[in-house]
């Protein structure tokens, strides 16, 4: 399933930063030093909070549009990506 990140480009901090946030999952932001780390960054921060979210007996929020969050303020200078992360719940033969 395909999830919007909004991406920011430090504008303060040097060297060069980005910020990604997945808006439809609370708490996962990750940092890194080059646009082409993104994807990945973000995926391994999805899967831990995912992971600590399905052990807490929550449910894993399905991925919205981005059209849902590209007029709120705090997206504003925001750049968007689709990633594919997997909220399935894994199976006993994976673990």
């Amino acid at each position: 399933m395909k999830y919007p990140v909004a991406v920011w480009k430090s504008e303060e901090t040097e060297p060069l930063a980005y910020t990604a946030v997945v808006p439809d999952l609370p708490g996962v932001v990750t940092e890194v030093d080059a646009f082409e780390e993104i994807e990945a960054a973000v995926r391994e921060a999805a899967a831990g909070w995912m992971e600590a979210e399905r052990d807490a007996g929550a449910v894993i929020p399905e991925a919205s549009s981005v059209e849902k969050y590209a007029n709120e303020e705090e997206y504003a200078r925001s750049t968007w990506l689709l990633v594919e992360l997997d909220n399935e719940v894994p199976h006993a033969s994976t673990l």
